[in-house]
């Protein structure tokens, strides 16, 4: 049983690492090599397109090939091979897509198989690509801010699979949301900015482990339900209307109190099905 604990540990640890390089590489590529061109409007539509929304039928695929691991290093291979694609940029655009969809596919299945009932390894899992991510953009050395919200992600991902685990999946969403909704209250204050990211980022990991439960033998479909949420976000930015101005920014701890309440009927959901 030590033994099993300390691969599971290993595998977790080389899955969060190829997570970190997997989305610098994403981001770099679509960053220094596409920006500025003709086609970047198109490129970020159809990279974000085939990284988030095109995981849903890729779930379907990896759940009905259960090849994980090989699935994972067969989409590390496509990012990879988009750097030399990189004078195409939208053949690149679709190529790194596609290969981040599919290793976020394969390994996050194969993380939330060896976590069983627990998910702290799928927060240690998921954090490291908000680093990855980070590490690219240009604006990074601006200032400190950019650094501590950073951080606030990637800390409030680890910590909510690991609260869930210790305080349970109905207490965490809700004392991590409601303080959050609370904070967002005052968002002229850095700090509460800053904390309200940490504590939002919490429902996480457990958004993702519940799911799995709703959906047990389809578990690659699940997870790219959720990241197919992530594509719908990111439309009305992409289009323009994304943006709330300082005025509307009243709108953010109720929109935390509707996800509260979503989040919170979703996760009854999942743990009566973790139950049966």
């Amino acid at each position: 049983e030590r033994e099993r604990k300390r691969w599971r540990r290993r595998m977790v640890s080389v899955y969060s690492a190829a997570h970190f390089l997997v989305d610098f590489a994403c981001a770099f590529l679509m960053f220094r090599g596409a920006e500025g061109t003709p086609d970047w409007y198109l490129c970020v539509l159809l990279y974000n397109f085939c990284a988030f929304a095109m995981q849903m039928p890729l779930g379907v695929l990896a759940d009905q090939w259960d090849r994980n691991s090989l699935f994972a290093a067969i989409g590390c291979v496509l990012v990879g091979a988009a750097f030399g694609l990189r004078y195409l940029p939208v053949a690149a655009a679709v190529t790194l897509g596609v290969g981040n969809g599919m290793f976020h596919v394969g390994a996050g299945v194969d993380v939330l198989n060896i976590s069983e009932e627990k998910s702290g390894a799928l927060g240690v899992f998921i954090s490291p690509g908000a680093f990855g991510i980070y590490l690219d953009f240009p604006w990074k050395n601006t200032g400190c801010w950019g650094a501590v919200l950073i951080c606030a992600v990637v800390l409030g991902k680890t910590a909510g699979g690991f609260a869930a685990d210790r305080f349970g999946l109905m207490r965490t969403s809700g004392v991590s949301l409601g303080l959050a909704a609370a904070l967002l209250l005052v968002p002229q204050v850095p700090a509460a900015g800053v904390l309200s990211v940490l504590l939002l980022n919490m429902t996480a990991p457990v958004t993702f482990w519940a799911m799995a439960k709703i959906f047990p033998g389809a578990k690659g479909f699940s997870f790219g339900l959720l990241t197919f949420g992530l594509f719908l976000g990111f439309l009305p930015v992409h289009s323009g209307v994304g943006a709330l101005s300082a005025p509307a920014s009243w709108l953010f701890a109720p929109a935390a109190a509707v996800s509260l309440a979503l989040f919170w009927t979703g996760t009854r959901m999942g743990t009566r099905m973790a139950r049966l």
